[in-house]
């Protein structure tokens, strides 16, 4: 019985991740529409879908890691320069 739920909430994970997907990309294609048309998300949804096929049959599991890390990287930078202005932040709020 676990199994079978802890499988149903990965799969409703999953589904409501992929819907939040296509609505920001297709808000963003929108010019920032806040109501997509349903044609643009089912469209923006199926590219998604072909991405994560191919990276699945291209080299597995080892090619979405390596993908999602490379995608990250220049996330790191903002947080990096993120946490240095905080640190200066603080350091302003304490010496003043």
């Amino acid at each position: 019985i676990a199994s079978f739920v802890a499988t149903i909430l990965i799969i409703t994970f999953f589904v409501t991740s992929a819907d939040s997907a296509t609505f920001v990309v297709g808000m963003f294609s929108r010019q920032g529409d806040l109501n997509p048309d349903n044609k643009i998300k089912i469209i923006w949804g199926a590219i998604l879908s072909l991405m994560a096929i191919v990276l699945l049959f291209s080299g597995g599991l080892v090619a979405m890691r390596n993908t999602s890390i490379i995608m990250a990287l220049p996330f790191l930078i903002i947080i990096i320069l993120m946490c240095v202005a905080i640190y200066k932040a603080f350091a302003n709020e304490n010496s003043g």
